[in-house]
């Protein structure tokens, strides 16, 4: 019995090397799960175009016109474009061999169908192209002309417009093509479950290759404590939006964090249309500006992870250096007070929308350190329907009374250009901003217009350089999004844009 135990010993051994699998296997049988922020708003990108929540999900199925690189930049993907006409036409030579996870080629067709489709669809998708999208039409199976009234940078660098398979939702319909999405991403949709997941596995025959993690889990987890135990627990592999501050403690743990520079510009926005009140006064808007110690919000309260630029942020087209935040001066800020007019101060209202990491700890904080120059400020929480309606009384009534803490749609969203357009020019729907130069109009529709990045970055510098000397917003702090994530676990966020969770970044070890 005794000579026996080295054999059964060695047969052992021979049995667990053939069972062992080597971690590139294992990593293609693990499904991967990655717990979002926030639900997202459907399956749909043409109903729910500018939800970030949306964009999270659904980018890696259905996949847009136009790609970006990891620092935001638009690129070529499912196809290249030329500029005709000084950006009139614009003409996309689609690449060859892509196809839908219905097995259906990709064509142009496909494209102004869905252009088509989304215009009909979203108001917010419509107001990209302020009205001077003419039409689509396809040249031949792999060309396709975009035809504008104007020229408009939106269609490359806004980056909105999903593309679907026209052969597909003609085969299933309205109610099924917004259910399973057909798109040429990398992975299908397999399950969604309203408020709790979507199951993800790859698309073997993507035109950009093969995935290497196979199946994907998105669970859906406001509560920014519940997605950091999920993390420690280990039931997650990645969170997105890991909580500011947790992120020193999560590291130092052993988990990986990486992060984003994304919107929103948290700002102070004023309504300047109403000529009555305190704030309609240069010298008030500064006084306010010096009163905030926006550093010590940023460095103190929220954990020194956001940054300090007032308008852009370092890489974006128009970014100016040379602007700095309003410098932290309550001495100065009541001499201006004095000198406009109000030297006991005033009462004034800040609105702000719970919609934003860090909202609630910069309002109360900017309204104590206006109480100390002598302002009174009535804070008002709103939700989100809420404050939508608000600002659209506000952009309609001009005597209206109005102060917001808003996290601004103007850095890190789409481009500069289109946003200093849509959020601060009189042509936004909901714009507050009313400049003191009416020059700032005319840069602000020659910016949308100008596809050469050198020359769309010198208008919207000028344009930015108008709002900062007027001080028509007061830029507190610029969002960042952290990812955490296991120790075997890398992924390369993508930089200047909304936050997003593109699947292709993730690495696994051993892959």
């Amino acid at each position: 019995m005794v000579t026996l135990r080295p054999l059964c010993l060695l047969a052992a051994l021979v049995l667990c090397a053939t069972t062992v699998l080597p971690a590139g296997a294992q990593n293609a049988q693990r499904q991967l799960v990655i717990v979002l922020d926030q639900e997202p708003g459907g399956t749909d990108p043409a109903q729910s175009i500018a939800q970030p929540s949306t964009a999270m999900l659904t980018e890696n199925v259905e996949e847009p016109l136009v790609g970006a690189d990891n620092n935001g930049r638009p690129v070529p993907t499912l196809g290249r474009w030329t500029i005709i006409d000084g950006g009139k036409i614009v003409e996309f030579h689609l690449k060859p061999g892509i196809k839908f996870h219905s097995g259906d080629p990709l064509t142009a067709t496909d494209v102004v169908f869905s252009i088509e489709r989304s215009m009909a669809q979203s108001a917010s998708f419509r107001s990209y192209y302020r009205g001077n999208f003419d039409h689509a039409a396809a040249v031949n199976p792999a060309t396709v002309r975009f035809y504008f009234k104007t020229a408009n940078v939106s269609l490359i660098y806004a980056r909105n417009l999903y593309i679907g398979s026209k052969a597909y939702y003609d085969r299933v319909g309205e109610k099924e093509y917004v259910a399973a999405m057909d798109g040429t991403g990398p992975y299908k949709l397999v399950t969604y479950k309203a408020g709790q997941y979507a199951d993800l596995e790859a698309f073997d025959g993507y035109w950009g290759g093969t995935p290497a993690i196979k199946k994907v889990r998105f669970y859906f987890i406001k509560d920014d404590s519940t997605r950091a135990a999920k993390l420690r627990s280990g039931e997650a592999d990645l969170i997105v939006a890991a909580p500011w501050d947790q992120a020193d403690a999560l590291q130092k743990s052993g988990f990986h964090i990486a992060s984003a520079d994304t919107h929103p510009l948290m700002a102070i926005n004023f309504q300047l249309w109403n000529p009555s009140t305190p704030w309609a006064k240069l010298k008030v808007r500064q006084a306010i500006a010096h009163a905030i110690d926006g550093n010590a919000i940023a460095t103190g309260l929220l954990h020194n992870v956001p940054t300090r630029e007032p308008m852009l942020t370092l890489g974006e087209v128009g970014f100016d250096p040379t602007l700095k935040p309003y410098s932290y001066d309550p001495a100065l800020a009541k001499k201006l007070l004095a000198e406009a007019g109000f030297p006991n101060g005033f009462t004034m209202p800040i609105f702000w929308p719970q919609s934003a990491y860090g909202m609630r700890e910069t309002v109360e904080a900017v309204a104590l350190y206006l109480k100390a120059v002598g302002i009174t400020v009535n804070v008002t929480q709103l939700e989100t329907v809420q404050n939508q309606a608000l600002l659209d009384k506000q952009a309609k009534d001009p005597n209206f009374v109005y102060v917001q803490l808003r996290s601004m749609p103007l850095s890190n969203y789409s481009d500069p250009a289109s946003m200093t357009y849509f959020t601060l020019s009189a042509h936004g729907a909901n714009s507050v901003y009313k400049p003191s130069d009416p020059h700032f109009e005319d840069l602000a529709d020659e910016a949308i217009t100008e596809y050469d990045d050198k020359q769309r970055g010198a208008t919207v510098r000028k344009a930015l350089r108008m709002v900062y000397d007027d001080v028509g917003i007061i830029g507190l702090w610029h969002a960042k999004t952290l990812y955490a994530m296991k120790p075997d676990v890398t992924y390369t966020p993508v930089q200047h844009r909304m936050p997003l969770m593109r699947l292709m970044n993730v690495r696994l070890k051993g892959n």
